[in-house]
């Protein structure tokens, strides 16, 4: 609540801002109050929900495999429960993937421009969502190696306008980092040790 009453392209170190500019976005309607963050929780929630029961209609063929699939995230404990209970930037990240996937998912149907830009899109959002999400892209990219439907995908031209997308996103917070950087050595160090013993080899 304190952080979302300026704009910004970034707030903290532990985190990129898109959590922070989706509640911002949203308090313009509702104010500062509870009923803000459990807005932005649950449609966050329910938008992992249809990009998981679209993405395993596509796989199977099937509705009733999607709803199945849905419905299951309550079975896991990060989403049934600790999504419940706390999580602010991980909403966005656990929403991101699920779009990202998806995305992918549409690209082995029809490798057209617009998929592409898609791509582009979820891979930019999920980079402004948290910092971890590079570990997904690279899974991916390296599983969709491994077959040779996957690799054409990489193979296309299109490709091209994915990235640019991406680029075009996460550049904002891009700069916003290079201009904090400081904040970020400080954070690594107290993080892990690295400032005494930096000060005691100086």
């Amino acid at each position: 609540n304190v952080l979302t009453q300026n704009f910004s392209f970034g707030y903290l170190p532990d985190n990129p801002p898109i959590y922070e500019l989706i509640l911002l976005l949203v308090q313009q309607i509702t104010g500062p109050s509870l009923i803000s963050f459990l807005l932005v929780k649950y449609s966050l929630f329910a938008i992992t929900g249809l990009f998981f029961y679209d993405s395993i209609k596509r796989l199977t063929g099937q509705k009733v495999w999607g709803t199945v699939s849905a419905f299951a995230l309550v079975m896991f404990v990060q989403t049934g429960w600790n999504y419940h209970q706390a999580f602010t930037h991980s909403l966005v990240l656990i929403a991101s993937i699920s779009f990202f996937l998806w995305c992918v998912i549409i690209l082995y149907e029809k490798k057209s421009l617009q998929n592409y830009a898609l791509l582009g899109l979820a891979t930019g959002l999920g980079l402004i969502s948290k910092y971890s999400f590079p570990a997904t892209v690279f899974i991916v990219f390296v599983a969709l190696l491994l077959t040779k439907q996957g690799r054409e995908i990489f193979l296309r031209p299109y490709i091209l306008i994915s990235t640019i997308i991406a680029a075009l996103i996460f550049l904002p917070h891009g700069f916003w980092l290079y201009e904090n950087q400081e904040i970020f050595v400080e954070k690594f160090q107290n993080k892990f040790g690295a400032g005494e013993n930096y000060s005691a080899l100086e």
